[in-house]
């Protein structure tokens, strides 16, 4: 009994190493795309690695990466979320009306993100933690409810922040030459990397996504586990509304529109298995740069931006189909006999 005890309460850790052991071999492929795509456009594009074009391409997917990092906390848990464009475009613009009404800006940004966090409690943390529902189901419905919510509240128009100089010089302003948003979204790459790979709650979430019933067992509340997941999701798609509207120097209710699978795509690049348990924040940052990269690369060659969505769809299908294969694989070499 002492025994089993032992190996039950040593499941959270030993999921965690292993999740991390298998990172580089996970994200190695998209890795070593990028690094031949940087290289060909180097050699083809003469303005490709000028400093501008390169801050160029961190800058416009600033937001992406936001909303990658908060879809990786639940896809390690194996589930999804197909509402965080909805959540992204609401934040935009209810940050734009309260601004627009008089509200300091910084009083606006910490009160969108506590009402984030909020409507995600009462909907997507709290029916499928809680109640058990289907992920996708909820998030289709929640991303239904709050983009028809961006819609009522901005009347489907666009609403301006040319005015407000906080928001202007967060989405204009650099640092040392780094873009502010850039500075932001790595600040949130970096803080979610470090709950994963340095904190119990990080060994939690990969407990939870590779044997929930083994991380029940072992003492940990998956609920919670399940609801704080939600939550860093709901509220990093919220900031990457924020980022995107500084920005564009505007919200729009429709500015949310497919980011969600951008996002999957870079999550899946970057090695995170849909079936929970494995990936983590580095491959996802290499995710988004692949898809910045490659999207900034199609436009410097004038393939037509109609052609970019195919194009980006087709490396999504192939992100999946690489992780179905992956899984299938580890899946028969657990099952083969030991030599």
């Amino acid at each position: 009994m002492t025994t089993q005890v032992r190996t039950l309460e040593s499941a959270p850790r030993a999921l965690a190493q292993r999740a991390a052991s298998l990172d580089l071999g996970k994200y190695g492929g998209v890795m070593i795309g990028l690094v031949a795509m940087v290289v060909f456009l180097a050699l083809t594009q003469q303005g490709f690695l000028a400093p501008g074009n390169i801050m160029n391409i961190l800058h416009t997917n600033a937001a992406l990466l936001v909303c990658s990092v908060g879809m990786t906390f639940v896809v390690l848990l194996g589930g999804f979320d197909l509402s965080v464009g909805a959540f992204l475009a609401l934040g935009g613009v209810i940050l734009a009306k309260l601004v627009e009404g008089g509200l300091p800006p910084l009083a606006a940004i910490a009160l969108v993100l506590l009402g984030g966090l909020v409507a995600s409690l009462l909907t997507n943390a709290g029916l499928i933690a809680f109640l058990g529902l289907n992920f996708f189901v909820v998030t289709i419905a929640t991303n239904a409810l709050f983009g028809g919510l961006a819609l009522v509240v901005s009347d489907g128009r666009t609403v301006s922040l040319y005015d407000d100089a906080f928001i202007v010089g967060l989405g204009t302003g650099t640092f040392a030459g780094v873009p502010l948003t850039v500075i932001v979204a790595v600040s949130v790459a970096i803080v979610a990397g470090l709950i994963l790979r340095q904190t119990g709650f990080g060994r939690m979430i990969y407990a939870v996504g590779g044997n929930a019933e083994a991380a029940r067992l072992s003492g940990i509340n998956v609920i919670a586990v399940r609801v704080v997941a939600y939550l860093l999701c709901s509220a990093c798609a919220v900031l990457a509304g924020i980022v995107m509207a500084s920005r564009l120097q505007s919200a729009s209710p429709t500015m949310g529109a497919g980011i969600a699978l951008m996002a999957a795509a870079a999550v899946l690049l970057g090695g995170t298995s849909f079936l929970g348990g494995e990936g983590g924040i580095l491959g996802t940052v290499i995710g988004v740069l692949f898809l910045g990269v490659l999207s900034n690369g199609l436009t410097l060659v004038g393939v037509s931006g109609f052609w970019q969505g195919v194009i980006t769809g087709a490396v999504l299908l192939g992100a999946i189909t690489s992780d179905w294969l992956r899984s299938r694989l580890a899946l028969r070499t657990r099952r083969s006999p030991q030599s």
